[in-house]
């Protein structure tokens, strides 16, 4: 358990650290007037990369199906881009540019913000889980003890 509350923390940490860039490369975007565009779109695909990785590795670990369900729905975002680009071309330049702020902006900020409240509840889950197992205060001879040969009873 100690593993996972480990990896969820680096997880968490990392993203958290890559949003909030998101964020100041967004705001930094908005007030340039575009300038700031090309590394706020880095930034996003560096933290969907992350949290693709993530949805796999700690989709097995933890045996989590909503991490499933994000990198199957993450598959279907990318090629739903790729749709939506193919036809920029022909839309005028005020629609496209709309077009882009929506799917290549906001939707992923609001997909990263969902996934890192999943990871962050995960967290807290799995820390409630290790408080609640309890260990006996005393372990010292415990197998010279007469508890070990006792019947469980539930």
């Amino acid at each position: 358990m100690k593993v996972e509350i480990l990896l969820l923390r680096i997880d968490l940490t990392v993203q958290t650290i890559l949003f909030f860039g998101a964020i100041l490369c967004g705001f930094l975007t908005g007030v340039t007037m575009g300038a700031f565009g090309f590394f706020l779109l880095y930034v996003l695909l560096i933290l969907g990369i992350w949290q693709l990785a993530s949805s796999l590795i700690m989709g097995f670990i933890l045996e989590d199906g909503k991490r499933a369900e994000f990198f199957f729905g993450s598959i279907f975002y990318v090629a739903a881009l790729l749709f939506v680009t193919s036809f920029l071309s022909i839309l005028n330049e005020s629609l496209a540019g709309f077009l882009l702020l929506i799917f290549y902006a906001l939707l992923p900020l609001g997909i990263v913000f969902w996934y890192l409240k999943l990871t962050s509840k995960s967290l807290s889950e799995v820390k409630n889980l290790e408080n609640s197992i309890k260990f006996p205060e005393e372990m010292d001879d415990i197998l010279d003890s007469e508890e070990i040969f006792r019947l469980i009873e539930e």
